[in-house]
């Protein structure tokens, strides 16, 4: 599969969690936020928000990359993701192609 689709695929997916990718320095650190809580929930029951969201990507990215990184996130206190908003951020995600570019290197 072509990395920029696969890219885009992947920042879809997190973008409808409530995932930003905030920054991506030189070095390949990753800067991410999640919200609090969200209206999303896993198969086994638990909340995809906070802590858990952000480890879950955090070893997504490990497993699927071919650089050593390092991710950071911040929980963005108070903010609950709703289905609608993850609806309208899939489609945001889909328009920009910016952030597109790091996973081209990193697949």
């Amino acid at each position: 599969m072509d990395n920029n689709i696969m890219g885009r695929a992947m920042l879809a997916g997190w973008a409808s969690y409530g995932v930003n990718l905030e920054k991506i320095t030189d070095n390949f650190d990753i800067y991410i936020s999640v919200p609090e809580h969200s209206e999303h929930v896993n198969v086994n029951g638990e909340e995809m928000a906070g802590n858990f969201l952000a480890s879950r990507i955090q070893r997504t990215l490990r497993e699927q990359t071919k650089k050593k990184i390092i991710i950071k996130y911040r929980i963005r206190i108070g903010e609950n993701w709703t289905k609608k908003m993850g609806d309208e951020a899939i489609l945001k995600s889909l328009k920009e192609t910016d952030s597109l570019y790091f996973l081209e290197d990193l697949i």
